[in-house]
């Protein structure tokens, strides 16, 4: 028998092989459980879970509960120094013969010839996390409402402040503020967490300053709607490409590629979460989605030099000398992405 949902499809003779199936696919979901961050990228300074101790971790699973598992590639996608592999992979009951088949997608960039190497890599280690619920932590409490003062208690008037700052000129209500709280790495390691948390507070605090000012040269409150409605976020970049082509023609034409790596920097600051390890497929995905959205092309290579320069005052503020995501931009963009799926 065969059943064929967005999931992907299964195969099975019976009713019974496909329940065996699916018990075995749960028991080695508990058998993987959470993978530690073994990996260190010491010039970014983050952990990761690398694909070897992902491949191991599963791998034993799926030995112990007689499963195996096979791959093959679908398609390859180029664009430039970027390669985008779908991938098909199959679980299969050794005992019956049942088979779970499934789709995922892995991007690597690479400047030499490593980048398909890459995107299969990252196809399958995310993938299998993704179908097994591999997290990178024990016993992650889902719901943080109500906990967020009891652990960043090391400085509960800074949270305090951002409660009614939220509240006030955000329109975000307590939950929403635990929630973007409890992306700030893992609880248990709150002072490393909090310095990020202080940081990006602080870069709130500096654009809420400037908004106030410009708002007060425009002589009313308009500049302090933020964060905009996807659409008047989309007009306000595009009237930032118009000022900059008005002022220097020539941006009209191809960035140099410092520019435009610059601009995919910039939009992937506004995904990155401090203390935790942010797919770069998800930031690639995500990257398209916006720059479609704004200029009705994915590729980064496709901006014009006004473009990126327009991307790069919308998604970053400069503090002393150093680029940090606009908070308001986070949201934003977050806004966009949502609305695009």
């Amino acid at each position: 028998m065969e059943i064929v949902t967005s999931a992907g499809a299964t195969y099975a003779p019976d009713w019974e092989s496909i329940a065996a199936l699916n018990k075995k696919l749960l028991e080695v979901s508990k058998a993987v459980g959470y993978i530690e961050k073994d990996g260190k990228n010491p010039h970014f300074k983050y952990s990761y879970q690398s694909y070897e101790a992902v491949a191991q971790a599963v791998r034993n699973a799926l030995n112990e509960n007689g499963l195996s598992f096979t791959l093959a590639a679908e398609s390859l996608k180029a664009d430039g120094n970027t390669r985008i592999v779908t991938l098909e992979g199959t679980f299969t009951d050794v005992d019956t013969g049942a088979m779970r088949m499934v789709t995922w997608i892995g991007e690597g960039q690479d400047n030499q010839d490593k980048g398909t190497a890459k995107a299969i890599t990252a196809a399958v280690k995310y993938g299998l996390m993704r179908m097994l619920l591999v997290s990178d932590k024990e016993n992650v409490d889902p719901d943080s409402s109500g906990k967020i003062k009891q652990h960043w208690s090391q400085d509960a008037d800074l949270v305090n402040q951002f409660y009614a700052h939220a509240d006030k000129n955000l329109e975000l209500d307590q939950q929403q503020v635990d929630d973007w709280l409890g992306d700030f790495g893992d609880y248990s390691t709150g002072n490393v967490a909090l310095k990020h948390l202080n940081e990006r507070l602080a870069n709130l605090k500096r654009n809420m300053k400037r908004l106030k000012e410009e708002a007060k040269e425009e002589g009313g409150p308009g500049s302090l709607n933020r964060p905009l409605s996807p659409e008047m976020v989309k007009k306000r970049v595009l009237s930032l490409v118009e000022e900059i082509l008005e002022r220097d023609p020539t941006t009209a034409g191809e960035p140099a590629t410092g520019l435009r790596g610059g601009a995919i920097g910039s939009l992937g600051m506004l995904f990155d979460v401090p203390g935790k390890r942010v797919a770069q497929g998800f930031k690639d995905v995500a990257r398209h989605k916006i720059l479609m959205f704004f200029f009705g092309r994915q590729s980064s290579k496709a901006m014009t030099a006004a473009q990126c320069h327009a991307i790069n005052r919308w998604a970053t503020d400069k503090v002393n000398d150093k680029y940090l995501a606009n908070e308001f931009a986070v949201m934003e963009a977050k806004a966009i992405i949502e609305g695009e799926e």
